[in-house]
């Protein structure tokens, strides 16, 4: 009996496995097979991973291949499509990893895979020789359909290769969560003068119970509050109809409208909307050179002057999808237009088109120009004559080999959005925003020699911050050459210092460089001490004797000149000047939010060679101070923590404080007395959120906290889960803490909970049962669009049967209506 399942699932296997992506053929299969368990448990899995493959929902089939991997690791086929699954979902690490655990034999497509996971992970090199075998393995025919795109993987690979290298100036951050889900989002906007996020997303208003591709959901337009910080949490956009596929096609920025798609995946027609803080007000169709039957129009947009550009397919000029002109445009009508033109529009596609503010500057997506891979931004300039210049790559890392789309400059001329499917991203396209590194980095080096032999001195030099007085860095010379160097990663108001031991300090300011990865060269000669004398001691606070960063500056009381400057170790606030002789001075003491000191030190006098001078500096400006101990709530042993200050309503973190490894204590300096909410997070911990306010006679509270160990039977209850009254419906009050819960279960990948619903005794307990359990459903499915494994969790009602408190008072009735988390392994 077990031969005979053996059989079956081998017969099954090559029979589903041979049928490839684009069903590749597959000269032969040798099956190697050492299963571990029973081949009657692996044929389900077997059969729903390959019909999620088939319909193209490789995220969900790779973890069920991964499954029948744990059991047997040599089967060519299954490591094949464990490969291109990652491959689908830009996961080029494990893409590579099975296509070389699996063979050339096993597809004609192997090496053409192989060679997209390579680019994905920006080896272009080892890309390059894949896409070559693959077109060695065509026959003529085949090779001469396939010389275009060679060519173009062959392009893409060079220019890679030099463009990783070459790294831009930009940060490119995920927009996160709050906007961002498993589904596909794309086509940001945000109008002039208004800081509302309008975009596209496939995300479905209720979830689907049965897998399907993220990419061929219905589209429906979203929009969120945005700044350079964060988002708010995203709402469907209110005020149009959006049972069609209804998405964001642009901005008019000469009417200060929105532009709007509606209709299916090939036909459909444009819109000008007006918006109002995330609401629809009045829609039109656009008229003229759009919306034609026999074509499809995908991405409108318009400059201040009047002119427009669009994305359409109509003629089929170029091929694939091309960018139209139109040099003047009303409010609901784009007037004759003619093509872009060979300079911006190929034999590929060009999609997803915007103008910067001034209109003079074009920015679009192209899989047809010299790129990384995929589609890459490109933009091109307004000449004079009013012709565009040849595009130019964004370069990495805008572009990555992934599919960079959507780009949109905003108001703030440093910040952008776009939208990618890179790897790292919450699921299919996501929305990044793009922010330029105004910072200009550059090298110090120099050589620090005696004043009078000219020989090598070994030392060091500290760079400071002349305004916070923080030390920047540290760095010790080579002892044979003499030469130390230096990384600063901007410009700054910087003092450097070269110390000696016997010599003399030196301090001196940095010459700026104007150009970034400039090479800054200062050298120092420094004075040999003929009677070294040293004056030393701490800089702590009056009041509480906590060290502090201080600068020193010792003056000449005769000359007024300033004979050394010093800064204090910030770990324990001490510092140590050695000059040449005993010279009265006066010593100036400074520190940030402290007042200064000024001090006279009569060292003439002195019998030995060091002098001690402790300083105490008032607090110039009022700080309010939190401490405690993180504990686990069942043994009270200490536990490594974060706490996260909020201001009231905010998503951003104001600060983070960690409590130390070993005490358990934290510490944290806030500016003013709140209010705050404190989010406390420890690994393998549920989260808890604290109110915290100083009263107004203190600027010092203690505030211990316990947290519950995620162990089984273990649960808690989510503050802040908020329904439409007598409804399942979360408000959108409830996604800042849903989004907690998501990503703590997201760092806890090995446990499972169940969602509770709890209500009070008001009402029939049927009707409470029902409603406890839909509003447990509503987490359940809110917690599995943002990625938690459905497999983790289970939802259950318990109506009014599982009481907390007492349901003879209000307070009592609102506390037993809840919702909880229960971990159950």
């Amino acid at each position: 009996m077990k031969n005979a399942f053996l059989y079956l699932f081998t017969l099954l296997l090559y029979s589903t496995l041979i049928q490839a992506q684009d069903k590749p053929g597959i000269d032969k299969i040798t099956f190697s097979m050492f299963s571990k368990t029973k081949s009657k448990e692996l044929l389900p899995i077997l059969t729903d991973a390959n019909k999620l493959y088939n319909k193209k929902i490789y995220d969900k089939a790779f973890k069920l291949y991964l499954k029948l991997y744990d059991e047997v690791d040599s089967i060519n086929a299954l490591n094949y499509r464990l490969g291109v699954s990652a491959l689908m979902e830009n996961n080029s690490y494990a893409a590579i990893f099975y296509l070389l655990k699996s063979h050339s034999s096993i597809s004609r497509d192997y090496y053409l895979r192989l060679g997209e996971a390579y680019q994905l992970n920006h080896q272009y090199k080892n890309a390059g020789e894949a896409f070559h075998n693959y077109n060695q393995s065509l026959n003529k025919c085949k090779q001469r359909k396939f010389s275009a795109r060679l060519k173009q993987l062959q392009r893409e690979c060079q220019f890679g290769a030099k463009t990783v290298k070459d790294s831009l100036p930009y940060f490119v951050t995920n927009l996160g969560k709050s906007v961002n889900g498993y589904y596909d989002e794309y086509s940001p906007v945000i109008l002039h003068d208004t800081n509302i996020l309008y975009y596209t997303s496939r995300q479905p208003p209720k979830v689907n119970n049965k897998p399907v591709c993220r990419s061929t959901t219905k589209e429906n337009i979203k929009y969120a509050t945005f700044d350079v910080a964060g988002t708010t949490v995203s709402q469907p956009l209110q005020g149009i109809k959006q049972r069609k596929n209804t998405s964001v096609a642009g901005a008019d920025h000469a009417h200060n409208q929105l532009f709007y798609y509606k209709g299916g995946e090939r036909s459909g027609s444009l819109y000008a909307l007006k918006v109002d803080h995330g609401k629809g007000v009045r829609s039109s169709i656009i008229k003229g050179a759009v919306n034609r039957k026999t074509v499809h129009e995908t991405y409108l947009c318009t400059t201040a002057r009047g002119d427009a550009a669009f994305v359409s397919d109509k003629n089929r000029y170029s091929g694939g999808y091309d960018i139209y002109f139109s040099p003047k445009t009303t409010k609901r009508r784009i007037k004759k237009s003619r093509p872009a033109g060979n300079a911006i529009n190929t034999t590929f596609d060009e999609k997803s088109i915007t103008f910067s503010p001034d209109g003079n500057t074009l920015y679009f997506s192209s899989n047809g120009h010299l790129g990384m891979g995929g589609f890459d931004i490109y933009k091109a300039q307004r000449q004079a004559d009013g012709a565009w210049s040849e595009p130019i790559n964004l370069g990495y890392p805008i572009n990555t080999a992934a599919d960079e789309l959507y780009y949109y400059p905003t108001g703030d001329s440093l910040v952008a959005l776009m939208a990618s499917d890179r790897a790292g991203g919450e699921g299919g396209l996501d929305l990044y925003q793009v922010v330029k590194d105004i910072r200009i980095p550059f090298d110090l080096w120099g050589n620090i020699i005696d004043i009078e032999n000219g020989g090598v001195v070994s030392g060091k030099i500290t760079v400071f911050n002349a305004e916070t007085k923080q030390p920047i860095l540290s760095v010790s010379n080579d002892s044979l050459s003499g030469k130390y160097t230096a990384h600063l990663e901007d410009v700054g108001n910087y003092w450097i210092q070269a110390e000696a031991k016997g010599y003399l300090n030196q301090v001196d300011s940095i010459d700026m460089p104007v150009n970034r990865k400039q090479q800054v060269r200062k050298d120092f000669h420094l004075q040999r001490l003929a009677s070294p004398f040293t004056v030393f001691g701490t800089v702590k606070n009056k009041h509480n004797g906590a060290p502090l960063q201080a600068e020193i500056l010792l003056v000449q009381s005769e000359k007024d000149s300033i004979v050394a400057r010093a800064y204090t170790n910030s770990a324990d606030g001490s510092y140590s000047v050695t000059l040449d002789d005993k010279l009265n001075m006066t010593m100036q003491v400074n520190a940030i939010n402290y007042y200064g000191c000024t001090d006279t030190l009569m060292l003439r006098d002195n019998k030995t060679d060091t002098f001690k001078k402790d300083i105490y500096l008032e607090r110039s400006k009022i700080s309010y101070t939190v401490s405690g101990v993180v504990r686990d709530a069942k043994d009270n042993s200490v536990i490594p923590a974060s706490l996260s200050f909020y201001q009231p309503g905010e998503q951003i973190a104001m600060m983070v404080a960690h409590t130390d490894s070993i005490s358990g204590k934290y510490f944290a300096t806030l500016q003013d007395k709140g209010p705050f909410v404190v989010e406390v997070n420890a690994e393998g911990y549920f989260f808890t959120n604290m109110a915290l306010a100083f009263p107004a006679d203190s600027t010092l509270l203690i505030r211990n906290v316990s947290l519950q160990k995620m162990s089984t039977g273990s649960k808690i209850v989510v503050e802040n889960i908020l329904f439409n009254t007598g409804k399942a419906t979360l408000l959108p009050q409830s996604f800042i803490e849903l989004n907690k819960l998501a990503r703590l279960l997201d760092e806890n990948s090995d446990i499972r909970i169940e969602v509770s619903g709890h209500s009070d005794n008001m009402g029939s307990a049927g009707l409470n049962k029902r409603l406890s359990r839909n509003r447990a459903e509503s987490v359940w499915n809110y917690l599995r669009e943002r990625g938690i494994d459905e497999a983790r969790m289970l939802f259950k009602g318990y109506g009014f049967d599982k009481p907390i408190v007492s349901n003879d008072t209000a307070e009592g009735r609102a506390a037993n209506r809840r919702v909880e988390i229960k971990v159950i392994e």
